[in-house]
């Protein structure tokens, strides 16, 4: 996974944190629109059978973001998983303005979203009942 993780960012030169991201995601996110029976997914090898699966997408993404070396965690609520990824300062400065951080971060980390179900979702946007979801176990803790 780490040699197929780098390989993808080398192939569309992605050269620094923001952009090795956004990569992953836009891979798996168009990965999961053509469907586990595409041609593009047979380069998954035994992972291709993931994409079938509901929280599939977002364990894939995980897997190639933390082989990439990122900070990525897997989040899941009843209505959908995740991914958290946390960023240096520098790289909120460089997200488009739609995306928003995950407040329920520990004040030391900031967190982006990523929901790699469909290609048209963007970097950083979670649905709003998800958000709230997030809110009532941040108030919990």
């Amino acid at each position: 996974m780490v040699a197929f993780a780098r390989d993808l960012v080398e192939r569309h030169d992605a050269t620094d944190r923001l952009s090795r991201v956004t990569v992953a995601f836009t891979f798996v996110a168009h990965l999961v629109d053509a469907g586990p029976g595409a041609p593009i997914a047979a380069t998954l090898g035994p992972l291709q059978p993931l994409l079938a699966f509901r929280e599939g997408p977002a364990v894939l993404l995980c897997a190639l973001l933390k082989g990439l070396g990122e900070r990525a965690r897997l989040e899941r609520t009843r209505e959908m998983a995740f991914v958290r990824v946390a960023l240096e300062l520098d790289d909120v400065a460089r997200l488009p303005p739609h995306a928003r951080l995950l407040g329920d971060a520990p004040a030391a980390c900031l967190e982006i979203p990523l929901d790699p179900r469909q290609a048209r979702t963007p970097v950083g946007f979670l649905p709003r009942t998800v958000r709230d979801v997030l809110r009532r176990r941040a108030a919990h803790r």
